[in-house]
């Protein structure tokens, strides 16, 4: 967890100090999205995305994760004030129609220092597990320019500075005896950390365009999920009298995905916005983001949905469950939109992905493999007890040729002590492992007869496991 501090005030180009009136306020989240790259290196691996995207990546995971009272309150730190919608694009500070811009010039106003405080959004932020000692990290935040940051009138000479920021990191003081376990256990494997790795794209599609059609939008390892938003060309580079975050549809009428030849969703999203016809799309947030049937609300309403946070999500994981752990899947995903008028200017596509993955440090504190996908180890517990009892077991790892269509498997078969109908394996187990074959998924469940095998458990092992 990494919690980032800012004091941030800002001043004319003469750095005089501003008028209580002065037409000036800062974009929606400035806490991160002021940023337009933040780089994070582990030793001396980049273990982040390299692009200029880093603020769409806080809006759009910000947006599609966290309630409207959550925004209210928590992320009030980091001076997210939700745009009003319909008025997104408002620069009218003072009683102007967004009020959410009003709210914050206010904080800025007469030149007052601003300060600001939240979490900071990278791939490793967000694991649950704690990183192991010794392990060099370095974070670079590069700053977004003023006309990105900053809305006003498009002449304006408003400018930005930041006079500090500090980095607030959560460690934890362990036990010599756990120090020992977690160096024995190096010896044996790596440590695996299990990230949401996300990856935001940017298209640009000219002005006067009906139709866009994006080949190989994602070639290789597929994600598991897909967001899709338009902003305006102008804002996206930086426009000091357009927001950044006016999510707009663009009489979209036609959109889908195609995965291998699938069409994703089976039948197209054909939005009517034009008649406010976009229930489809916008209860299809709630499907894809895991909520559906849930007590776990958005911050975007049905109406604001229609007037700039409109936000296409697809989810590509074949159990629909954005929670579960997302199979390694390899193809050729492609975009087809059509619009019902021509656009009227040049629009730039935010493609926002997340995939499963998993980060490795061995016992050198060096990290061997970074992958993408989920293609490391998952492994599976048989249990061949007839009562379904503990007894004799079989552990069954899914090697890195799970790209092949057909993936092999690695036997392992583990002599111990007990495990119960839950794959729990007592503490004390003194656990033996001899790699038998490499045979096909088939061939093996040939070999185990379907009528020894009551019960199957996947899991993902914790550090100290014993794994090849």
């Amino acid at each position: 967890m990494a919690l980032l501090h800012q004091k941030s005030p800002e001043c004319t180009l003469a750095e005089l100090d501003l008028a209580n009136d002065a037409a000036v306020g800062l974009i929606n989240y400035p806490l991160n999205t002021i940023f337009s790259q933040c780089d994070v290196i582990l030793g001396d691996r980049l273990i982040s995305q390299s692009s200029a995207t880093h603020p769409y990546r806080a809006m759009i995971e910000t947006l599609l994760n966290y309630s409207e009272d959550t925004l209210k309150s928590q992320f009030s730190a980091g001076l997210f004030y939700k745009d009003t919608a319909g008025a997104v694009n408002s620069i009218v500070t003072n009683n102007g129609p967004n009020r959410g811009l009003n709210s914050r010039a206010a904080f800025s106003a007469n030149s007052r220092e601003v300060d600001l405080f939240g979490p900071l959004h990278g791939d490793v932020f967000f694991c649950e597990r704690l990183l192991l000692n010794s392990v060099d990290m370095r974070i670079k935040l590069t700053r977004a320019s003023d006309a990105f940051c900053l809305m006003g009138a498009r002449d304006s000479a408003f400018r930005l500075r930041i006079l500090g920021a500090s980095l607030f990191v959560k460690k934890v003081t362990v036990s010599p005896a756990i120090r020992l376990g977690h160096a024995a256990a190096l010896q044996r494997g790596n440590a695996l950390y299990p990230l949401s790795r996300v990856n935001v794209k940017t298209y640009s599609i000219p002005a006067n365009s009906r139709i866009c059609n994006q080949e190989n939008l994602f070639l290789g390892a597929m994600p598991k999920y897909v967001v899709l938003g338009m902003v305006h060309h102008e804002a996206f580079t930086g426009r000091r009298d357009l927001s950044p975050f006016n999510f707009i549809h663009n009489s979209v009428e036609y959109m889908a995905l195609c995965k291998d030849g699938r069409q994703v969703p089976a039948k197209a999203f054909q939005p009517q916005f034009n008649q406010g016809s976009s229930v489809r799309e916008f209860y299809n947030m709630f499907i894809a983001t895991g909520r559906h049937l849930k007590d776990l609300p958005l911050s975007i309403s049905r109406d604001e949905f229609n007037h700039g946070y409109s936000l296409f999500v697809f989810n590509l994981n074949p159990t629909d469950d954005s929670d579960a752990l997302s199979p390694v899947s390899n193809g050729n995903l492609r975009l087809e939109m059509r619009f019902r008028v021509a656009l009227p200017h040049t629009t730039t596509l935010i493609v926002y992905a997340c995939y499963d993955s998993i980060l490795e440090i061995n016992s050198k504190r060096q990290l061997p493999l970074l992958t993408r996908s989920f293609d490391t180890p998952v492994y599976f517990i048989v249990n061949t007890h007839p009562a379904d009892q503990p007894g004799d077991w079989g552990l069954i790892a899914q090697t890195g040729k799970a790209l092949q269509p057909s993936p092999s498997l690695q036997s392992l078969i583990i002599r111990g002590k007990r495990i119960d109908h839950m794959g729990q394996v007592d503490s004390k187990a003194e656990l033996i492992i001899h790699v038998v074959y490499y045979v096909q998924m088939t061939l093996l469940m040939r070999n185990i007869s379907q009528s020894s095998v009551f019960s199957i458990l996947r899991f993902t092992p914790p550090l100290g496991s014993c794994t090849t």
